[in-house]
Order: structure tokens, then C-alpha cells, then sequence
């Protein structure tokens, strides 16, 4: 049983457990939040609280080879708007997954699903999505180089939205199907030399067949040191606001869906090297060039803005992360990311947005953890991040300190009290003036008890 209360925000949650039998365990959980409204620069209310509550259930058996997990969660919240009624958000899921060890020492996976899930927006829409999923994997080691998995994915959601003046997705109703199938190898070369190659070939409604291979080359010249490098091309098929979407609700538009959106592309490299000195140190460093092509842009049309696909471009960047244990009651982590993007709109294009549609986001980011468990029960956490500028709509470079005091003050209970963005009263972190909201100083109190 968990409670946290604090300046801005109230929660509490329950978890039980216990065995079935003896090849059989269960456990139950219900928690739930409550947050208040953020504030704008000004000191007006964003009008954003909200609350959820949410519930579950899991249970694991397994017997020789076989395991089977099954487990559901249902919730239910609400977002206080600026205009409107409150938004409502619920929905409801289930999941199942076995797994059978078969001769050989092959592995076969069958994983199933549904998932529904309610938005009720007054005002602007309201949408009911039900999705049913089934995934099937099997691994399997011919000889004593390979490790190859394959298998396939079929995923069917119907998707029913009540549209409103406002806006509207046309039409209103509609069946989606997403199928694939994969297979990948990892082949051992030499000992310390492994190649993985693989390619998923999926099928959507909108674009047909996308194809994504991949290869990756991992190399360890020796147990504390690990070199590798990756090439993948990825794509995002359209979704319904690419194709579907309209603004207002009835014609003449002003907003409209590409009949002929297509996928967004990528192309990514990646290098990395990883070492571990110590027991007590380790060490990463990666870095990337992506490749994008047919990124979304907005295209004026007769008078309506239609959504095409004539942005292009590449980021490139580094990211670094390390931790070193001090003491066995001492260990510190530091990160590092420096991220630049270069994107541009095709000849021809007539989008007057601008790249940031996009995305919006920093070139540096670096944080450090300090993480302390004393001897007589005590736990000392500090936390240090700093965040650069947004270019555009630009939001400041901000740092940010974070700490929580934790002590088991009894088997089984714990009291921890934490402060966030401790620096100063509150500081924006996305979104453009004068609407913008301000994430603000913060203290937690909670108090766990199992039993």
C-alpha cells in the first residue's frame, strides 16, 4: 500500500499478491492521481488538471517447458480543459502470452490482445478504438552459429469517432489492418564477432507493402570492451489524421488529409562502443546519422491546406552515459546527448510553417544522479539536469535539481519525502507564449507499506 501527497499532486495505490497452487502466482493492483492545474507565465491558471484511476490483474503459470501469463488493466480519467466540458479518457485491455520450449531447445511465443480505448473531447470529438493483436515467434539454433528468429503479426483495430463542427475525421468509421512478417539471424562469425541481419515486411491499408531490414555488427576484443555498429530503415505509415482528418467538420476546408500521404522514411547509422573497466565502472558512447525522407509537410492547395510529404533532411548527434560506484552504498551516473537537425522542404513545396512542425528540440541535454543507501536504513537521492533551449517556438535553456530522503523506519515501511525543479519557483519547458504552461517547484511525501 502506497499514499503521496504534495503541493501539487495526490496519489495512492494498493498492490496483492499471492501463489495459486504451486505452479501458479496472481497479484491485483487499483491506484490512482489526482494533479492540479499548472500555471502560465503570468500566474494564471492553464486550466489542465486532471485525474485517473486504474486497476488490474496478472497471473503466471508455468509447468516443464510451458508458461503462460495473463493479464488486463482497465482506467478511467479526466482532463479539466480551458473551454468546454471536462475531457474524458477511459478504456479497457487484455493480454495473453505463451511460451513453449519445444525440442531442440527452440522457443515458440504466442502473444494475443485487445485494447480498447474512449476519448471524449466536448466540443471538439469523441472516438471509441477497439484493437485486436496476435504476434508468433519462434527461435531456433540450427547448427552452432545461428540463432534465427522469425515469425508474424496481425493486427485489426476499428476505429469510430464522433466528429463535431469543429473537426472531423472523414470518414467517420474505418476499419485499419496492419500484417507483417519478420526474420532475423544472429550469426556467431567467431567467438567475439556476432552479425545480425534481419528485414520485417509489414502491409498497412494506406501505403501496401513497407519494407525495414536491418543489419547490425557487434565485436568484443576483449570482456570489458564492446564495439558495434547498425544500419535500419524504418518508416511510419500514415495514420488517420494524415489521411482522415479535416478542419472544420464540413466542407469548404481549411485543414484537409492527403488522399495520397505517404510513409515517413528513415535511414539510421549508428556506432557505439561500451566498456566496463571495473566491477564498479562502465562506460557508453554512441553515435547516429538519420537519414529522413518524405517527413510530413503542409501544402497549400486550392485554398486548403493539404497534408504532403515534402520535408526532408538529417540529424546527426552523439550520446554518452556512464556510472561509477564510489562505494557499496555510493554510486554516481552522468549522462550527455547533443543532438542537430537539419531539415528542409523539397522544391516545390509550399508549406509556410516552417521545419519545427517536425519537432521542437534541444541540442543539449546532460544530467547527473547521485544515488546513496546508507547502513542504518537511509536513502539519499540528488538529481542535476540541465536542458537546452527550444529553437522554435523558443523556450529557455533551464537547470533543474531534484532530491528525495527515504528511510525504512520499520520492516516493510518506508517514508520518503522528495522536492523537484528545486531551483527555482517554476520554468516553461515546451509550447509558446502566451498560452504556454510552467512546470513548477514540487514536494512529495509518501509512505509505503508491505506487509
Amino acid at each position: 500500500v502506497s499514499v503521496g501527497a504534495g503541493n501539487d499532486e495526490r496519489r495512492a495505490g494498493a498492490r496483492y499478491g499471492g501463489k495459486l497452487g504451486e505452479d501458479a502466482t496472481y497479484r491485483i493492483y487499483a491506484k490512482g492521481f489526482s494533479r492540479d492545474n499548472t500555471v502560465s507565465a503570468s500566474g494564471a491558471s492553464a486550466q489542465d488538471a486532471s485525474k485517473k484511476g486504474q486497476v488490474g490483474f496478472r497471473l503466471d503459470w508455468g509447468q516443464g517447458g510451458d508458461t503462460f501469463a495473463l493479464q488486463g488493466d482497465a482506467y478511467d480519467g479526466s482532463i479539466d480543459p480551458k473551454i468546454f466540458d471536462d475531457k474524458s479518457i477511459s478504456g479497457a485491455n487484455l493480454l495473453g502470452r505463451w511460451n513453449k520450449t519445444l525440442a531442440g531447445g527452440s522457443v515458440l511465443q504466442v502473444q494475443a490482445y485487445y485494447d480498447q480505448t474512449r476519448r471524449n473531447y466536448p466540443g471538439m470529438f469523441g472516438e471509441v478504438l477497439d484493437t485486436y493483436d496476435i504476434d508468433v515467434q519462434h527461435r531456433f539454433s540450427p547448427g552452432g552459429r545461428h540463432n534465427i528468429t522469425w515469425g508474424g503479426g496481425y493486427r485489426y483495430s476499428h476505429d469510430d469517432v464522433t466528429n463535431s463542427a469543429v473537426l472531423a475525421f472523414l470518414p467517420a468509421s474505418r476499419d485499419l489492418t496492419l500484417g507483417n512478417v519478420f526474420v532475423q539471424d544472429d550469426i556467431a562469425l567467431t567467438e567475439r564477432l556476432k552479425l545480425t541481419v534481419g528485414t520485417k515486411l509489414e502491409h498497412n491499408n494506406y501505403t501496401g507493402f513497407e519494407n525495414q531490414p536491418n543489419v547490425r555488427l557487434a565485436w568484443k576484443p576483449n570482456d570489458q570492451v564492446l564495439l558495434w555498429s547498425a544500419i535500419s530503415r524504418a518508416v511510419r505509415t500514415p495514420s488517420r489524421i494524415d489521411r482522415d482528418f479535416f478542419v472544420p467538420g464540413s466542407a469548404p476546408f481549411m485543414i484537409a488529409g492527403g488522399p495520397d500521404f505517404q510513409s515517413e522514411k528513415l535511414t539510421a547509422y549508428e556506432i557505439g562502443y561500451r566498456t566496463q573497466p571495473s566491477p564498479k565502472a562502465s562506460f557508453s558512447i554512441s553515435t547516429f546519422y538519420n537519414v529522413y525522407d518524405q517527413l510530413r509537410s503542409i501544402e497549400p492547395t486550392g485554398g486548403t491546406l493539404v497534408l504532403g510529404n515534402m520535408m526532408e533532411g538529417n540529424t546527426y548527434g552523439v550520446e554518452t552515459w556512464g556510472s561509477y560506484g564510489i562505494s557499496d552504498w555510493w554510486q554516481l551516473k552522468a549522462g550527455y546527448t547533443y543532438l542537430r537537425e537539419n531539415l528542409r522542404f523539397k522544391p516545390g513545396s509550399g508549406d509556410t510553417y516552417g521545419v519545427q512542425a517536425a519537432g521542437n528540440d534541444p541540442a543539449h541535454q546532460f544530467s547527473v544522479r547521485s544515488t546513496m543507501n546508507f547502513a542504518n536504513r537511509t536513502e539519499f537521492d540528488v538529481g542535476l539536469r540541465s536542458v537546452g533551449a527550444l529553437p522554435n517556438p523558443n523556450v529557455p535553456a533551464y537547470v533543474a535539481f531534484d532530491a528525495r530522503l527515504g528511510w525504512h523506519i520499520a520492516k516493510g515501511v518506508e517514508v520518503s519525502l522528495a522536492g523537484f525543479n528545486l531551483l527555482d519557483n517554476r520554468h516553461p519547458e515546451f509550447g509558446a507564449l502566451p498560452a504556454r504552461s510552467e512546470i513548477g517547484r514540487k514536494i512529495d511525501a509518501r509512505i509505503l507499506w508491505q506487509f
